[in-house]
């Protein structure tokens, strides 16, 4: 994954693709696929933290 995102070109950047969410710049699109599991993420552990799981 990371390989495949350095190795994008610049210049496509502002292209964009049509998803069935939507239409996207490829900036954004990478930039979801990146957003969306580290928000995940988080609201796993706060639900943790409030159940009394120090440990996250």
């Amino acid at each position: 994954m990371k390989d495949a995102v350095l190795g994008f070109p610049t210049e496509k950047l502002t292209d964009t693709i049509d998803t069935p969410w939507g239409t996207f710049t490829w900036v954004q699109f990478m930039s979801y696929l990146y957003w969306n599991p580290m928000w995940h993420a988080g609201q796993l552990a706060y639900i943790g933290l409030i159940h009394g799981d120090s440990r996250m």
